[in-house]
This record gives structure tokens, C-alpha cells and sequence, in this order.
């Protein structure tokens, strides 16, 4: 890969908005919600092909247990490179869809993944970095941002299939918040690749890090990595399992959210200097 785009930045995450919406997922039994796979004939009808440079199925140096890591970005990265994936790599696909069903997604993909594959079988993470966003050259990750909402049905339906995808106990949660609450006054931007967005501004509010590994030529791999674990933590994790340390820095920097060294913009793979 020669470059890529990462437009994204914590800053542009609505505080008021995030806040409220935990509130809400944190009242909710994530249990109640069925994540029903999409069937691989109805992938196929997205007509999505990878062209990402990291699509092995294969676990790498940042897999420490041969568990699973769940993949994120954009479509064509994720179904469109790791549907097929059965052993180490999880992409959402849920049928039907609904925003609330990916936010439920999101906030309990660590705590409680078991609940993911239609309630069956309990699935594994990886536990250093459970969670992987993949790059892509052409499909950029924007800054978050929001539209006016019309219609609680934004939320809650899957509006290809015209159905209703969130459970009845959950929807009678979302139904009964306050019509001043900006969770009924606000949606995020139906504009290509927002939906990503959305999910990492909840895992920012879950305090999570995030990482980026620099290659010895100072470029950087394809992906963000994300861990509950700090960095120096992580490197006594590296040395408990006897493993190789990557050149691994925090994307963000902490004191004021931006992205570090303006890393990933300008789409450019080379890590700029102060």
C-alpha cells in the first residue's frame, strides 16, 4: 500500500451525544439482541472485492492466544476481506441492521462477544489487542458528524429491508427516553464511511488506546490496533510471551486529541516530524 487517508479525530465525536448514548447502552441487556449473520450469497450481492494488502486470514505478531481479533472499517475492508475468515478474524455482518444493534456491537464486543454469533457459541478475543481498524488507500475514515433526525426509525429499523432490528424490551428502553435527549434529536451523517466513524468515538469513550506500528522505514502498517492495555504495559506483555516488540506509538495524542504528528493524513504513509 503507497497511502492512504485517516481523517478521523476524537475531537469531532459529540461529547453530549456520546455521553447520553452510553447511558443508554449501559441500561439495555445487550443479551436481548440477535446477531443473525448475512448469509454469504447475500455478500456477494454487494459486488465488494478486496484490495487491501492486508487480507490474510492468517494471525500475525499482534495475535498473542491464536484467538480471534474483530475487524473494523470500511465495507470493502472488512466483509469485503475477512467474511471468509473463520479462524482469527471476525467482520460484523449483521442481518437486519440497525444503527443501535452496531452500537450495541461496539460498547460489548469485549466484554461479552459470546453474544455476536446468534447467541451460540461463546467466541474468544484476543486479549492485548482484541480489536483491529484496517486501512484502505482509496476509502477514507472521516471525522465524525451528525444530521438532524427524523424519524426514531434512523435508529432502531434496518431501512433496506424495512424492518424493525432491535429487540422489543430494547426498543421500549429507546422509545421511553426524554424527547429532549439528542439521542432522539440526532443521527450520524448518512455519508459514506461515518459509520465507522461513529464506532470510534464509542471506543474512545470506552478509554480505550489506540496504536499505530511504524515500519523500520518509517512508514506505517495498514491498521490501527486498539487495547484496554497502555504502552507500557504493553511491552511487559510483548516480554511475558517472549515476543518481539514492534515499533508500536499511541495515535492520539492524549493531552489534546489529535492525531499524533499528523499521522495518516494528507495521505501519506510517511510519519511526519515535529
Amino acid at each position: 500500500m503507497d497511502n492512504y487517508t485517516f481523517d478521523f479525530n476524537p475531537k469531532k465525536c459529540n461529547k453530549i451525544y456520546f455521553n447520553e448514548l452510553f447511558l443508554l447502552l449501559n441500561t439495555i441487556t445487550p443479551e436481548k439482541e440477535k446477531y443473525k449473520r448475512i448469509k454469504k450469497n447475500d455478500i456477494l450481492k454487494f459486488n465488494v472485492k478486496c484490495e487491501n494488502v492486508f487480507n490474510s486470514c492468517n494471525p500475525d505478531e499482534f495475535f498473542f492466544e491464536n484467538k480471534k481479533q474483530v475487524v473494523l472499517g470500511r465495507l470493502v475492508d472488512t466483509i469485503g476481506c475477512f467474511y471468509s475468515c473463520k479462524g482469527h478474524y471476525y467482520s460484523l455482518a449483521i442481518d437486519p441492521y440497525s444503527i443501535f444493534k452496531n452500537d450495541v456491537f461496539i460498547r460489548y464486543l469485549i466484554d461479552k462477544p459470546e453474544i455476536y454469533i446468534n447467541n451460540s457459541k461463546k467466541i474468544e478475543l484476543e486479549h492485548v489487542f482484541p480489536i483491529r481498524i484496517i486501512m484502505n488507500n482509496t476509502y477514507t475514515i472521516p471525522p465524525y458528524a451528525e444530521k438532524k433526525m427524523g424519524n426514531i426509525k434512523e435508529y432502531t429499523f434496518d431501512t433496506i429491508k424495512d424492518q424493525i432490528a432491535v429487540s422489543k424490551d430494547n426498543l421500549k428502553i429507546i422509545n421511553g427516553l426524554p424527547n429532549t435527549s439528542t439521542l432522539k434529536k440526532l443521527i450520524t451523517s448518512p455519508l459514506s464511511g461515518n459509520i465507522v466513524s461513529r464506532e470510534l468515538c464509542i471506543l474512545y469513550y470506552m478509554k480505550l488506546n489506540f496504536y499505530v506500528v511504524i515500519n523500520e522505514d518509517k512508514t506505517l502498517k495498514p491498521f490501527i490496533l486498539v487495547s484496554k492495555y497502555n504502552l507500557q504495559q504493553i511491552r511487559k506483555l510483548y516480554n511475558k510471551f517472549n515476543k518481539k516488540l514492534p515499533n508500536i506509538q499511541y495515535l492520539f495524542n492524549k493531552k489534546n486529541k489529535t492525531v499524533r504528528n499528523n499521522l495518516y493524513k494528507n495521505k501519506t504513509q510517511k510519519l511526519r516530524k515535529n
